[in-house]
């Protein structure tokens, strides 16, 4: 339900329930398979309390990362955000 409301561009408003929104990012040049996919699979539609977590995928160019971010929080309005990333070792 959040995401058809997210995918509509609407704001999506429920009484009790809060957003938790979990992003991650696909593969970057140099990491083939980004972990941070895998998690927001994971998460994806889960509860936890009173929240119900919102994952989504971002894209690695920052211009359209940057827009998807700002859309997400004018519609889905999370109560929190938690933002994953990976790092390559050397």
């Amino acid at each position: 339900m959040i995401r058809a409301a997210v995918a509509a561009g609407q704001a999506y408003h429920v009484f009790m329930t809060r957003v938790l929104w979990v992003t991650g990012f696909g593969p970057f040049p140099g990491v083939d398979s980004n972990p941070t996919s895998a998690v927001i699979g994971r998460l994806q539609g889960m509860r936890v309390g009173s929240f119900e977590v919102v994952g989504e995928v971002l894209p690695t160019s920052y211009e359209r990362a940057a827009a998807r971010v700002r859309r997400a929080y004018k519609t889905l309005q999370p109560a929190a955000a938690l933002h994953l990333g990976v790092a390559k070792n050397e």
